[in-house]
């Protein structure tokens, strides 16, 4: 069988593998590629050669499948409460300002516009207001 012919099935197997995302044709793909490479140098029978790369993708499947399938996937933790932290808050228009969102506060009293309060988080969509900063 000629060498191209291994290349172009592989090819077609790595293409099905890019339409599917079943990361099992990609194996065999690279099977074919690599035993239509092989047969390029090296003339053997076309048996042997279909042969071989079903045996190599099996092997390749089997082993490199989960590592690489781990690698590709691993999963980062996204901390996306961003109102659910600590921070600082200033006072405009009778509320509080806090991560560019206005809240109300239930005790306003004491506060006018352009002080600043610590922001010890945020429960059941409030504010929970800590003390009182400097201005400075």
């Amino acid at each position: 069988m000629d060498w191209l012919f291994l290349v172009a099935i592989g090819l077609f197997f790595i293409a099905v593998e890019m339409l599917t995302y079943t990361f099992f044709f990609v194996f065999f793909g690279a099977a074919f590629v690599a035993v239509g490479f092989l047969a390029r140098f090296v003339q053997f029978d076309w048996r042997w050669q279909i042969l071989l790369a079903i045996v190599l993708s099996l092997v390749l499947l089997i082993f490199l499948k989960k590592p690489i399938k781990a690698h590709l996937s691993k999963k980062e933790e996204v901390k996306d409460n961003f109102l659910d932290e600590i921070g600082v808050g200033i006072v405009k228009f009778g509320m509080i300002e806090f991560k560019g969102t206005f809240w109300k506060h239930d005790d306003m009293s004491g506060l006018e516009d352009g002080d600043f309060v610590k922001i010890d988080g945020v429960k059941d969509n409030r504010l929970i207001v800590g003390a009182k900063l400097s201005k400075e």
